[in-house]
């Protein structure tokens, strides 16, 4: 018997006595144990040659599958570093892509307080005389005349005189519903905030004059 056949043999009997050893008290022994026994009992059946073809095979049945196993190992690493570097990339774009929505909202913020500067910049540089570009409104036309009057007033009333506006405002939308002898009894007086109501009385008056 070769040498190499010796020390197959020795390690396969090492083998039976583990295997009798870790199978004596599990459930599974009377499987096992009749596997085992008929391997040894086939392996030393062989003749010399026939155990020299089988070692020979083992062999070469050994060398392939630690190939394998090393081959799989290599593939098993080049994966993980694909992962790895994978991984970071992916944390980069993160970064990078939570860094530009930082950036968008930093130039959002700003643009909008710019613009809101800007606006109020604008508004506060607006002289007095350009609240005369009102929102329009369907007013009824005053000409002076007393049949006239109860209606138009009682419609600019509620539209206009008692909204929550300036006077300013007020006046200009009193020009716009003003014409004929009205509109000449309004253009004697300047147009300013003050004269609002004086002329919303002296029409008043007017009324009441031409009701007697």
């Amino acid at each position: 018997m070769t040498p190499i056949l010796k020390v197959l043999k020795t390690r396969l009997t090492k083998l039976g006595k583990s295997l009798d050893e870790l199978l004596r008290d599990s459930q599974h022994c009377t499987t096992y144990t009749p596997a085992v026994t008929k391997f040894h009992d086939a392996f030393n059946s062989m003749e010399q040659e026939q155990q020299t073809r089988e070692e020979e095979a083992h062999g070469s049945y050994t060398i392939a599958a630690w190939e394998s196993i090393t081959s799989a190992e290599t593939t098993l690493a080049k994966m993980k570093e694909k992962e790895v570097g994978i991984a970071n990339t992916l944390e980069s774009f993160q970064r990078a892509t939570t860094r530009r929505i930082q950036l968008n909202g930093a130039n959002d913020t700003q643009a909008v307080s710019s613009r809101e500067s800007r606006q109020g910049s604008t508004i506060s540089s607006i002289p007095a005389q350009a609240q005369t570009f009102l929102p329009r409104l369907q007013l009824p036309r005053f000409s002076g005349k007393r049949q006239e009057w109860d209606s138009f007033w009682a419609t600019f009333k509620s539209s206009i005189d008692d909204q929550p506006i300036s006077e300013m405002m007020k006046f200009n939308y009193l020009l716009q519903s003003l014409v004929g002898e009205a509109r000449q009894t309004a253009a004697q007086f300047e147009v300013i905030e003050e004269n609002y109501p004086i002329i919303i009385d002296l029409l008043k008056r007017n009324m009441a004059q031409t009701a007697l």
